[in-house]
């Protein structure tokens, strides 16, 4: 019987959470990241005409642009040594033995927006400008428990259909933006790596613009003498699930088989019996998994290219709804 899906449940050392932005403090230092993965044309691009126009923009707090990869982005690959997207657990940071470009990167980084062990980093909100090659419009990638992202999240969502919000774990995340107080990640695809999609980065300088505007009515609410509560709405909110579907391998460890045409895109729910895999010579793996009540599930980052390395399919995502408030356009 061919074996295709393990789970990954990771140490459960949950984030301090009195960093995070609560949606009643002001936001003093946003941070806009580019070219985190220099194969991610879009982000590049966009992060470099963000810092090239800065003058052209006024808010009420100081925003700075940093370009994450710079060697990865001259070269055009998504990283040089290794992935520094996955360099920011606390214990990386602080070993000294870690000296790769991006493990040294990393620790730059979180020295200049960080650091992440402090209660009072540098940087109130991280913004990390990404492409994935799935098909996943756009994905706000966030942890659980930061309020101030998922507060944008939700205007965000009612600014564009295409905005989906999703949770990382709830443990301590590896990602840049968690260098930050609050942070998160435009996941936005599908775009094929070393390119840019005019489109999809038309649409994530409009939803960053819409941010950045976002903060600035936000901290207007803030500093306001006679402010209102903010309106509370429900929020649909795909949290990881902490599952992962690998590809089927053969004997030798070397690829089986695709991801299944049927959920090409993101949105098909998966129940028992939804083909998910389909082998070389052709033969159909289906979700196993029984359906619970009140429970629905969903491939997220279906057929990713930079997850082949690691034979990862799909990251499987569970469908919550989450009382969130935010100021309405």
């Amino acid at each position: 019987k061919l074996q295709f899906l393990y789970f990954i449940e990771r140490n459960r050392c949950v984030e301090g959470m009195s960093r995070h932005l609560s949606n009643n403090e002001r936001v003093n230092n946003v941070v806009v990241v580019g070219g985190t993965h220099g194969n991610e044309r879009n982000g590049v691009y966009l992060a470099r005409w963000l810092r090239e126009t800065e003058s052209e923009r006024s808010f009420n707090f100081n925003i700075s642009v940093v370009e994450g990869n710079t060697p990865a982005c001259e070269k055009n690959v998504r990283y040089v040594e290794e992935d520094l997207n996955r360099q920011f657990l606390l214990s990386r940071l602080k070993d000294p033995s870690l000296k790769s470009g991006e493990a040294i990167r990393a620790k730059e980084i979180n020295n200049l927006l960080g650091p992440k062990e402090s209660d009072h980093p540098n940087a109130d909100l991280v913004i990390d400008l990404h492409g994935t090659t799935a098909p996943c419009g756009v994905a706000l990638m966030m942890h659980p428990r930061d309020e101030f992202s998922r507060e944008i999240g939700g205007y965000l969502s009612g600014v564009s259909k295409e905005v989906s919000v999703v949770n990382w774990r709830d443990t301590e995340v590896p990602m840049l933006p968690s260098v930050g107080r609050s942070g998160f990640t435009f996941e936005v695809g599908p775009v094929s790596w070393g390119v840019v999609c005019p489109r999809l980065y038309q649409l994530t300088k409009d939803l960053l613009l819409e941010t950045l505007q976002y903060v600035n009515k936000h901290n207007e609410w803030v500093d306001s003498q006679q402010k209102s509560e903010k309106p509370t709405s429900e929020l649909t909110v795909f949290q990881n699930a902490n599952k992962n579907v690998s590809y089927p391998l053969t004997a030798f460890g070397t690829l089986n088989g695709f991801v299944h045409k049927s959920i090409s895109d993101f949105g098909v729910r998966l129940t028992k019996g939804t083909p998910i895999l389909e082998t070389f010579k052709g033969e159909i793996i289906t979700w196993e998994e029984e359906d619970e009540q009140d429970v629905e599930l969903y491939p997220l980052f279906v057929n990713e290219a930079a997850f082949y390395e690691s034979n990862i399919a799909f990251y499987v995502v569970k469908k919550l709804l989450v009382e969130t408030k935010f100021l309405k356009a």
